[in-house]
């Protein structure tokens, strides 16, 4: 293996194409790097390396985990959904990360951290003890997941700056959620606040109109 062959090695691996790579070349790759050598550049001993040696070697490994598959997602999600229709927070810590940041229009900026967002449920559960969240649809593009999902519950105690009203919503939303080495980084979620604010008997009205 020549310093061209190595250059389109990486290349493919690069393109996540690493089931082809192996394919195309299960022999040993000869030594490596003696091309820098004779330039006088020591990176390293040369060494023999495998072509999976040499994946690894340039993130094949990393891409492959990498690689979000509905299926995935789908895991993911069912985690999550069990977390908040049982209030077992502590299970969001298998599939969220640490640094999290999440968008929510009840808020007029980012929610940044997992306690942080754990806080917010914590307060939704309060409001809602009978809290229930099932997803309708899943799709996958890219590293992000596109879901689209309804919540259900009776306000039995305060919501923000709003009372106990007692009634019963039901409301549906999309969240995008970007996820990295298999946790969600990011959420974005979107949902009618109209519809819920009707729902719990609060009517819209001008800013200064009585």
């Amino acid at each position: 293996m020549d310093a061209n062959d190595l250059a389109r090695a990486v290349e493919r691996v690069e393109a996540a194409d690493c089931a082809g790579l192996l394919h195309a070349a299960p022999r040993p790759a000869p030594y490596l790097f003696g091309s820098l050598e004779k330039e006088g550049i020591t990176m390293m001993p040369r060494v023999a390396l495998s072509t999976t040696a040499l994946l690894l070697l340039f993130g094949c490994e990393r891409l492959a985990t990498e690689h979000l598959t509905e299926l995935g997602a789908r895991a993911l999600l069912d985690t999550y959904a069990e977390a908040r229709n049982t209030n077992n927070l502590a299970l969001l810590d298998s599939i969220m990360d640490s640094g999290l940041v999440m968008f929510d229009p009840t808020f007029t900026g980012p929610l940044e951290g997992l306690d942080v967002v754990k806080q917010f449920y914590v307060g939704t559960h309060a409001a809602f003890p009978d809290f229930h969240l099932e997803f309708d649809r899943v799709r996958v593009a890219g590293d992000v997941i596109v879901s689209e999902w309804t919540i259900s519950g009776t306000q039995e105690g305060p919501l923000g700056e709003f009372p106990p009203t007692g009634r019963a919503i039901t409301v549906s939303g999309v969240a995008l959620s970007r996820v990295r080495n298999g946790r969600i980084v990011e959420d974005r979620v979107y949902l009618d606040r109209l519809t819920l604010m009707e729902q719990l008997g609060f009517e819209l009205g001008m800013p200064g109109v009585p």
